[in-house]
């Protein structure tokens, strides 16, 4: 536990005996207590968001690019297991941690990803998506498929992780590959979706008329202003 959080932690259990004790010493009645105890928890929910973004924040300053190895039909992209065991040791580190929530039924399935800091501060970011019926997928297949697809979009809009192909360095410095390329495309798209973005606001923030008219440039910037963004 950093000396943050326990500073914070120290500082509401000091606060709330006070109030306790002085509430004690003149008698207050129930209903004094308890709204006493009120202003206690919401002063203690304030603080625990608070701790929650520093958190986050220092994860995100701190968190390495996560590179796209799996190759995927006509793209790459970062398996869940991939971003996990790399990801593990600084959202520990940073008092962060996450769990998964998940809801079906015929054919939708819906996954929350619920990232959660030792203060008790929790933020949710939920996707829905329909079964993955494709390739030769029985229907035990077809929704595993889904759920790790939507637990990996939600794990990185909770987190404002980044991923990128292994070539990124190179093609932003080739001055040939002006433009994000189609597996970045796919990208930002789901990002949009998963976050409830206003597309059209969003590609006249970056003055293009869709989306793959985004330099190479701008994608790191696009996809972080995306994960900062609250879902509807």
């Amino acid at each position: 536990m950093s000396k943050q959080v326990v500073k914070t932690q120290d500082t509401a259990e000091s606060q709330y005996s006070k109030l306790m004790q002085l509430a004690l010493n003149e008698n207050a009645d129930i209903s004094k207590l308890e709204k006493l105890m009120e202003m206690q928890e919401k002063w203690e929910a304030k603080e625990a968001k608070k701790t929650f973004f520093a958190a986050l924040a220092d994860f995100q300053k701190r968190c390495p690019m996560i590179v796209k190895k799996k190759q995927g039909h006509n793209y790459k992209y970062a398996p869940l297991g991939d971003i996990q065991m790399q990801i593990g040791d600084l959202l520990s580190e940073c008092g962060l941690s996450y769990r998964f929530e998940q809801n079906h039924d015929a054919e939708l399935i819906e996954v929350t990803c619920v990232a959660s800091h030792i203060n008790g501060h929790e933020e949710k970011v939920k996707m829905v998506g329909e079964l993955d019926a494709s390739g030769s997928k029985n229907a035990i297949q077809a929704r595993g498929s889904t759920v790790t697809y939507l637990q990996r979009y939600t794990l990185i809009g909770s987190f404002g992780i980044i991923t990128a192909d292994e070539d990124t360095d190179g093609r932003l410095a080739d001055a040939s590959s002006e433009y994000i390329t189609s597996e970045q495309v796919t990208e930002i798209d789901e990002l949009i979706k998963l976050k409830s973005a206003n597309k059209e606001r969003f590609l006249k923030f970056f003055k293009v008329a869709k989306i793959e008219d985004i330099r190479a440039t701008q994608f790191t910037r696009a996809v972080r202003m995306l994960q900062q963004k609250k879902a509807s």
